[in-house]
């Protein structure tokens, strides 16, 4: 029977040992000394209202949504560079609390993320991108030459006729729709189109809903990237730092960063919706 692998020294892990597998602590200089930092950190993140570790359900019926959209626990794990047993163990209950980074990392990833490119998903969260583009007064022309993509590609998924694509060009649409979404189009005629077919655009948009078949945007209400930037600029204000902004608003930091970006690009960004 082959022993397992001992973690490296100068790591929390081999510092305090394995009870499972009958690893005793370590008292090396750099097994202490990545202990007393681990305790250290714990100790701030407690002090500033930020524990070290936190509930794992969350993170749990996270990963059971990644699942439902086709994602597979060996890549995302290996997005997130952690072992597979990791998100095992969060899945299986075993582990009731886990770190809030590893946490983080794992709410960040996407439904559609984490998947073989090669394998078929659902057309949906393409087709409201190409759409929303539409909507943003973008040609067709434009849209298809960002996504690098046909243009009877990009019309035959507008007019709603696949169900489903291979992965790779979902992130193709994905790549255009990022390129163009916080630009405005000259194409009148799209945008007259995407009115009469009331479809939403870029502004009502979060990215993690275009893949959700249950999320309908409501273009009667504030679009969340103004309510989150006006919230951080009102809590910065305060006092409060950009992750305990995020964290109050329920959103990660790099969702609230995207959101501010937003904000300022369509401060300057010129409004072509006027010639319609």
């Amino acid at each position: 029977m082959t022993s397992k692998t001992l973690p490296p020294h100068g790591t929390y892990a081999r510092a305090r040992g394995n009870h499972r597998s009958g690893a005793g602590r370590c008292y090396c200089q750099p097994c202490r000394a990545a202990e007393h930092a681990y305790t250290k950190r714990r100790l701030l993140l407690k002090a500033t209202g930020r524990p070290l570790l936190i509930d794992a359900a969350p993170v749990r019926a996270h990963l059971k949504k990644l699942r439902q959209a086709g994602a597979a626990y060996t890549a995302i794990a290996d997005t997130l560079g952690v072992p597979r047993s990791t998100l095992s163990n969060i899945t299986s209950g075993r582990n009731g609390r886990l770190r809030s980074s590893t946490a983080t990392a794992i709410l960040a990833i996407r439904p559609g993320q984490a998947i073989d490119t090669t394998r078929s998903v659902a057309a949906l969260g393409s087709i409201r991108r190409i759409r929303a583009l539409f909507a943003a007064g973008h040609t067709l022309k434009a849209i298809a030459a960002a996504a690098e993509i046909e243009e009877s590609t990009a019309s035959y998924l507008v007019n709603g006729h696949a169900v489903t694509i291979r992965r790779e060009l979902a992130l193709r649409i994905e790549a255009g729709y990022t390129a163009l979404a916080h630009r405005r189009g000259t194409s009148v005629r799209n945008l007259r189109r995407a009115r009469r077919e009331q479809w939403a655009g870029p502004d009502y948009w979060d990215v993690e809903d275009f893949d959700d078949p249950a999320f309908e945007p409501a273009t009667d209400r504030i679009p969340g990237y103004i309510s989150r930037s006006e919230d951080c600029f009102e809590l910065e204000r305060l006092g409060y730092s950009r992750e305990q902004i995020a964290e109050r608003l329920g959103v990660t930091r790099d969702g609230l960063q995207r959101a501010l970006s937003i904000y300022r690009q369509k401060q300057t960004a010129p409004d072509v919706r006027k010639a319609a």
